[in-house]
């Protein structure tokens, strides 16, 4: 299964998958008021939205047999919560509005999420990501150009900050770890690229150049394998793809995939076999087929979303 949010329609779209080709078909709608981002927790039992002008997000059940969702409660955050994640037994979420990373508890059984911790960012938080092991956390700061960095207690889930590192370049807006843990991506919206950094043992980021994408980037996926990484250009109709050299995290462009207008977000599925696109311009979704061998993006067609379509999640098949 599959989920889009989509801010200005006010609904989430259910999509079922086809497990052989990859395709979305259309599964309906709920309603929720300017949803931003969807997520499904890593057993695929519950979805989590957040809604960037409510302050508090929603948690659905989703039915394992048709991928119908289920109201099943809801949770507060921060202003202007802005993106949502799960590591391990807890969750998290970005708030743009205060400059604030709310922690919460997930309860294993319901879904529910119960507020722990919260804790400071710095200006125009978006994006976060896990580094090794989910001992380190990174928050990209598009206000600072720089890259939150966090400790995670493994007992608590607390983040304590260890600093900020440049993220060498402007205005970035999300943030994508490695699978290996070794290396963070971040995407410099206003400068049209990517920057690469390695992760010290300590958690600290050092910075190692950057390498030119589409215009203004957005979003960031880090394959499963390790060897890919795609961005979403927002300012555009593409998809950028780049080959990841194992030893160093350095990047080479394999070039750029025709996507709808405004890519915003991208999501694949554990195997890595397909990667998905919600284009926040034209209301839809593009799907793709990856070449496990050159890591190209092949397009297998496209689907309706709703307006301003901002986030995408799928359920492992």
């Amino acid at each position: 299964f599959a989920y889009t949010a989509n801010y200005s329609a006010n609904t989430i779209s259910m999509y079922t998958v086809d497990p052989a080709t990859g395709v979305l078909s259309a599964n309906g709608t709920v309603s929720m008021t300017n949803p931003f981002t969807v997520l499904a927790d890593p057993l695929g039992r519950f979805l989590y939205a957040t809604s960037e002008t409510t302050s508090s997000g929603r948690i659905f059940v989703i039915n394992q047999i048709t991928g119908t969702l289920e109201p099943a409660g809801t949770f507060s955050a921060g202003a202007n919560p802005t993106g949502i994640y799960r590591q391990g037994g807890f969750a998290y979420v970005v708030n743009t509005g205060d400059a604030t990373v709310s922690t919460y508890r997930a309860d294993r059984t319901s879904g529910a999420l119960s507020s722990i911790d919260t804790t400071a960012a710095s200006s125009n938080p978006y994006r976060m990501a896990f580094g090794p092991g989910g001992r380190f956390a990174y928050v990209a700061q598009s206000g600072t150009n720089t890259i939150a960095q966090y400790t995670v207690n493994a007992q608590t889930g607390v983040l304590t900050s260890i600093g900020a590192v440049a993220s060498g370049g402007n205005n970035p807006f999300d943030v994508a770890a490695h699978p290996s843990g070794s290396f963070v991506y971040t995407t410099n919206n206003s400068m049209a690229s990517v920057s690469m950094l390695s992760v010290n043992a300590d958690g600290t980021l050092t910075a190692n150049g950057t390498i030119s994408a589409g215009t203004s980037p957005f979003y960031a996926l880090a394959h499963p394998s390790g060897r890919f990484l795609y961005v979403a250009n927002f300012g555009g109709t593409t998809i950028s793809m780049y080959t990841v050299d194992q030893s160093t995290g350095a990047l080479t462009s394999i070039g750029s995939v025709a996507a709808g207008t405004s890519p915003y977000y991208l999501a694949t599925e554990i195997s890595g076999r397909f990667v998905y696109a919600a284009n926040d311009g034209s209301a839809s979704v593009s799907m793709y087929r990856v070449d496990m061998n050159t890591g190209e993006l092949l397009s297998i067609g496209t689907v309706a979303a709703g307006t301003l379509s901002r986030s995408i999640t799928v359920v492992s098949f």
